[in-house]
């Protein structure tokens, strides 16, 4: 970008200056040296970079005096905001003969907050008109220029470049107005992209140009077109075209019959950019059609080299869009929370305001799974509406659609989005295979076109989505097949249990019951919910070593002998080995192996002592013996609730945790005071 105005600048037959919010010179060009060391107005020959402008006019003598300090304080009028611009023609006598100059201030729409100052040499304008006017301070010319377009954010946007260029356009042929237009020179449709001056206000404009008008006439020669007033003969300028031409038909709506203009075509290679207009208020020099030749091919190339930078950096960020979105789908399980992400991605990275995403389900309805932008909450369409737009997409090619303007409008009208008053609406289908799973929609307040790099975009985000549908799907189906088969383990425990019990018919029952009062108990004591699976399962299956036990020990009517008693001992081994090779049951394992452990170190088969022994093994074995207590056995009868309570008291900090006997206590004593629980 600084070669590029470099080489522009120093292509002007214009005297250039650039000076910064306290009037220092930061930079001129070759014309403007050429005039400082040339001319005889005395302290201008110091006119350098580093110099200041204000202290140079205020410090000058001679015949430019006065003029001078009207200068300085044009300039401080538009450094500090006053006026949009400021003119002045003043003689300057040189060796050789008297010329004069226009000074021209123009603010500078960059952060410097400066401005720019041009000496036109206006000599021969001068000598042609009658009578000559004499040296003074002139008026702002024209009206007072409206508000600047948004401030640039560097050369990495070719919209923020194009102001300065059509600024500087202006001050090469001394123009009240530019304006920049879209299209090749086989376009009937042109768009004013961007103008200024008096032409501001067509900004956005379309009009249609004829066969002959003298854009598509300036783009297939790839030279500027110079076009008179119509009371004017109108010749193609000879500079260029090597021989008068008849200039065609077709003035731009924004350029008045009786004013004569200039179409600058703006070409790199083969990309056609598009064309400058531009006022002509006098009859070109040859030197001034050079000039302008060579600034409309400096002025594409700066345009062409920055809208591939800024493609490059939109790239960039599409690319670290669909990342985050690659993340979000192999991190995220929320489906609605990744609907939004995308949704919000897309919205934000092709510079849209609203957006929806409608999921349909195998039937076809419709349902709006995510929106973002939206002034007021939007429904979802109705499904005829759904099925007429499928089948208008079904007719079409492009992966994402803008609807026409008038079915935009039906669908709009349809929906009730009326009152968001949307000037774009673009659908982006979304496949699961062969059948449509969703639609994108996409909104924007303003007209909008969108590039091959956005389509790009869009498509790929779409894919994103359907894959992001497949994972969510592939999950639930995994969740579910996870569901059923820990159903299926839970029925298979339970089923072990009812065997367990059914084999000793005096304890039928007894490990769904301890199983559901030592979950009521693991609540009490704060054992999250996602672990009491395990104490449920333990529960069940606590006895389940005694499938080694032979039927004459268990089932034995009377007291156990010595021998008896050691068998019997062994069952807790026996569960542990039936049990450990099920990696699942690992977390329950506690129960069947340490539930006949006991506080005082008096248990078995390890003779754990206090918190060695396993939590879920602790308050396991309190519930364990108060039912054996309460239920018959071959050897005794039930104790009563109280009766068995008193033991459990009785025995803490001995056989049992006292904390969890607490607990265990005041528990039992709720459940005994409420009919209904017993």
């Amino acid at each position: 970008m600084d070669d590029f105005l470099t080489a522009v600048l120093n292509s002007m037959s214009t005297q250039l200056c650039v000076v910064d919010k306290n009037g220092q010179i930061l930079a001129v060009n070759k014309a403007w040296e050429r005039f400082a060391l040339d001319n005889s107005a005395g302290s201008l020959a110091a006119t350098g970079t580093g110099a200041n402008y204000l202290e140079i006019c205020e410090q000058a003598t001679g015949p430019f005096c006065e003029g001078a300090k009207d200068v300085a304080d044009g300039l401080r009028a538009v450094l500090e905001g006053r006026q949009s611009e400021f003119s002045y023609e003043y003689p300057c006598p040189s060796p050789v003969e008297q010329r004069w100059f226009l000074v021209r201030i123009s603010p500078l729409e960059t952060p410097l907050r400066g401005a720019v100052i041009l000496h036109i040499d206006v000599s021969a304008q001068k000598q042609r008109e009658a009578p000559r006017r004499s040296a003074g301070p002139s008026t702002i010319l024209g009206e007072q220029a409206s508000r600047p377009a948004d401030q640039p954010a560097g050369v990495e946007s070719w919209r923020a470049l194009m102001p300065h260029i059509l600024k500087m356009a202006r001050c090469l042929v001394d123009s009240h107005s530019a304006a920049l237009t879209s299209g090749d020179s086989e376009s009937s449709l042109l768009q004013v992209e961007l103008a200024d001056g008096r032409w501001e206000k067509f900004t956005g404009l379309q009009f249609v140009a004829s066969a002959s008008c003298a854009c598509r006439q300036a783009l297939r020669s790839r030279l500027p077109v110079f076009r008179p007033a119509e009371s004017a003969p109108m010749t193609l300028s000879k500079a260029h075209s090597g021989q008068p031409q008849k200039a065609a038909h077709g003035r731009p709506p924004f350029i008045h019959s009786d004013e004569a203009y200039i179409c600058l075509p703006l070409h790199t290679g083969e990309t056609t950019l598009g064309c400058i207009w531009l006022v002509n208020q006098a009859n070109a020099t040859p030197e001034q059609q050079q000039t302008l030749l060579n600034f409309s091919a400096l002025a594409a190339s700066a345009v062409e080299c920055t809208r591939l930078q800024e493609l490059a950096n939109l790239q960039m960020n599409f690319l670290g869009a669909l990342r985050t979105v690659d993340q979000a789908i192999l991190a995220t399980t929320s489906l609605p929370e990744l609907l939004r992400l995308l949704l919000r991605q897309g919205i934000e990275q092709l510079g849209l305001c609203a957006g929806d995403l409608i999921l349909l389900d195998p039937t076809g309805s419709p349902e709006l799974a995510a929106w973002l932008g939206f002034r007021h909450s939007p429904s979802a369409p109705a499904r005829e509406v759904v099925e007429r737009l499928c089948r208008w997409l079904n007719t079409e090619a492009l992966p994402a659609h803008s609807l026409p303007e008038a079915l935009a409008a039906e669908y709009l009208r349809e929906r009730g989005l009326e009152g968001e008053r949307f000037q774009f609406t673009c659908l982006a289908p979304v496949y699961g295979g062969e059948r449509l799973v969703g639609l994108i929609e996409l909104f924007h307040r303003q007209r909008f076109a969108m590039n091959e790099q956005q389509h790009h975009f869009l498509d790929t985000l779409v894919g994103q989505t359907a894959l992001a549908l497949q994972h969510h799907a592939l999950i639930q189906s995994l969740e579910e097949k996870s569901r059923q088969l820990e159903d299926a383990y839970e029925k298979t425990i339970a089923g072990w249990s009812r065997t367990l019990d059914l084999r000793d018919g005096l304890t039928e029952g007894h490990s769904q019951r301890v199983t559901e009062l030592a979950l009521e108990l693991a609540r009490r004591l704060g054992i999250p919910e996602d672990e009491l699976r395990h104490i449920r399962r333990g529960g069940l299956l606590h006895d389940i070593g005694k499938t080694g036990i032979p039927d004459q020990v268990l089932l034995k009517p009377g007291p156990l002998t010595l021998e008896e008693q050691r068998i019997m001992n062994n069952h807790p081994l026996y569960a542990y080995e039936i049990l450990a090779p099920v990696t699942f049951l690992g977390p329950a394992l506690d129960i069947p192996y340490c539930h006949h452990e006991l506080w005082d170190g008096s248990g078995y088969p390890r003779g754990l002592h206090g918190e060695e022994i396993p939590l879920y093994a602790r308050l396991f074995t309190i519930v364990d013996v108060y039912d054996s207590l309460v239920s018959t056995r071959h050897y005794r009868q039930a104790l009563q609730p109280g009766q068995a309570l008193a033991y459990i008291a009785a025995q803490s900090g001995k056989k049992f945790d006292p904390r969890i006997v607490q607990v265990f206590l005041h528990m039992m004593r709720e459940r005994l005071a409420d009919p209904a629980s017993r």
